[in-house]
């Protein structure tokens, strides 16, 4: 259909289609694994216009196994990526000149940033960051084992 108030009077191009890209292409799947490995999220990377929607991505996940390998490695490189991250933001707080105030603010900020990220990581990559948890058990296990044969009432 035709866009905008006079659109037979030829300003417009009916035949160009606008929009995000939605065919696969390899130059697109790289830029995008690429992005993630660095740390982007899929989000921001999706914002772009140049690149493809977030549903688009989970459609090019389910129809293509290379790409969705490729997909998943670069998500473990990007999470590498924020683990390092994480490091950084933590040797890096509450350094600097300053009031006592500023100080403790930017040690705040940084620990609500190292609390998210870590949280992240342990719900996107459990078995690489999430809690450990040890189960013990103590005392003994009784096991009982009944027989029922059916039919068998003893009566005549």
């Amino acid at each position: 259909m035709a866009r905008g108030r006079n659109a037979y009077d030829g300003r417009y191009d009916l035949t160009r289609k606008s929009g995000r890209p939605s065919t696969y292409t390899e130059a697109i799947a790289t830029a995008l694994c690429d992005r993630l490995a660095a740390g982007e999220s899929l989000r921001a990377i999706c914002r772009d216009a140049d690149m493809p929607g977030r549903q688009t991505v989970a459609d090019w996940l389910t129809r293509d196994a290379d790409f969705f390998e490729r997909y998943t490695r670069a998500r473990m490189v990007g999470l590498d990526d924020m683990a390092d991250e994480l490091l950084e933001i933590a040797d890096s707080a509450g350094v600097g000149d300053g009031p006592a105030a500023r100080a403790s603010a930017e040690v705040q900020r940084a620990k609500l940033r190292i609390d998210t990220r870590r949280w992240l990581l342990s719900k996107l990559a459990p078995q690489r960051y999430g809690e450990r948890i040890q189960h013990e058990h103590h005392g003994d296990v009784v096991v009982t084992t009944r027989i029922h044969l059916g039919g068998a009432t003893g009566r005549d």
